[in-house]
């Protein structure tokens, strides 16, 4: 049973990037599944952090809120970046498309991936 699964697998992980100090766990996963395996990690986008970073304050307050998203978003690109030289592939996406887009995607996507991850090897 052992030499039966020795071949590599296709891992599709959705997931949220949390923000923390320190390697997300899920990261961490990723970056040892990707020795043996396609990774494509989905990771769920945060429109209203977007706008939130985006927005010009007008207060204090507002200045506080706008510069803690912008160092959110600045660690999710560096996060994202370092799972990317790992040869992990990412997916960005809205809750609201998973669904629609797991329903969708033909198996020739699937053959694309498949096929780059192949010749990064």
């Amino acid at each position: 049973m052992e030499t039966a699964q020795r071949g590599q697998g296709l891992i599709a992980w959705i997931t949220e990037l949390v923000d923390s100090v320190g390697k997300p766990e899920s990261v961490v996963a990723a970056s040892e599944l990707v020795r043996s395996h396609l990774v494509v990690l989905v990771l769920l986008k945060h429109p209203e952090l977007e706008k939130l970073a985006a927005r010009e304050p007008k207060t204090k307050e507002e200045m506080f809120h706008a510069t803690g998203a912008q160092e959110m978003r600045e660690r999710r690109r560096e996060t994202i970046a370092q799972l990317e030289r790992q040869r992990v592939l990412i997916m960005e996406t809205t809750a609201a498309e998973v669904g629609v887009r797991a329903e969708t995607w033909p198996q020739t996507d699937y053959l694309i991936v498949a096929t780059a991850f192949r010749s990064q090897r």
